[in-house]
C-alpha cells in the first residue's frame, strides 16, 4: 500500500480549533480542582478529556501547566498560592482517607510531592570558598613540614614534640591525627 493509499483510508484529523484564553483558564481551573478533589489517575484523565472534549494528551498538558504555575505564580506570591493549593489538597486527602479511597490519597500525595519539590534533587548554593590551607597557621605548617622531613629520614618523633603539635592544632587532638610515628612505635 502506498502512502497515498494510506492517507486516503486514514481517518480525517480534525484541525485544532482556536480556544479563547478565557476557556483555557476555565479548563486549567477545572483540572486544578479535580486534581485536588480526586487526585490524578488514568480514570481522572479520561473523565476530564470526555468532559472537556479534548484528548487525554491535552489533559496531561493542562495538568503540567497547573503544576508549573503553582511553582511559578506570575500574578502573586508563589509561596502563598502553593500554600493555598496544598491546604485544599490536604483537605481532600483527609476526605479520601476517611472514606477509604486510598488510591486517591496516594495520587494526591504524588501531586503534593511534585508541588512542594520533594521529588526534585536538593540544590545547595555555596557562598564562600576557602583555599586549601586557609585558617592553618604558618607555625603549624612549619611543624608538619619538619615532622615529615624527619620521618622521611627515619627519625622518631618524641612525645613532647607530639604534644607541641597537638597544641598547634588548637583543639586538643593528639598528633597521631597526622600519622606520626613516635619512639614507642619502633
Amino acid at each position: 500500500m502506498t502512502d497515498a493509499d494510506r492517507s486516503a483510508h486514514a481517518p480525517a484529523r480534525r484541525a485544532p480549533s482556536a480556544v479563547s484564553a478565557g476557556e483555557i483558564a476555565r479548563r486549567l481551573r477545572m483540572v486544578e480542582r479535580v486534581m485536588q478533589e480526586h487526585g490524578w489517575s488514568l480514570t481522572v484523565v479520561q473523565r476530564l478529556a470526555a468532559e472537556l472534549g479534548v484528548s487525554e494528551r491535552t489533559v496531561r498538558r493542562y495538568r503540567a501547566t497547573v503544576v508549573r504555575d503553582l511553582a511559578e505564580d506570575p500574578e502573586g506570591d508563589p509561596a502563598e498560592h502553593r500554600g493555598d493549593f496544598l491546604l485544599r489538597l490536604r483537605h481532600y486527602q483527609r476526605q479520601a482517607a476517611s472514606s477509604g479511597n486510598w488510591g486517591s490519597v496516594a495520587s494526591m500525595m504524588r501531586i503534593e510531592a511534585s508541588v512542594t519539590g520533594i521529588t526534585e534533587p536538593l540544590t545547595l548554593k555555596v557562598q564562600h570558598s576557602a583555599g586549601p590551607l586557609e585558617g592553618v597557621s604558618d607555625s603549624l605548617l612549619e611543624a608538619i613540614a619538619s615532622v615529615e622531613e624527619r620521618r622521611a629520614a627515619g627519625e622518631a618523633i618524641s612525645e613532647d614534640e607530639q604534644r607541641g603539635l597537638a597544641l598547634l592544632l588548637g583543639d586538643g587532638e593528639s598528633a597521631d591525627v597526622l600519622d606520626i610515628e613516635t619512639d614507642e612505635d619502633f
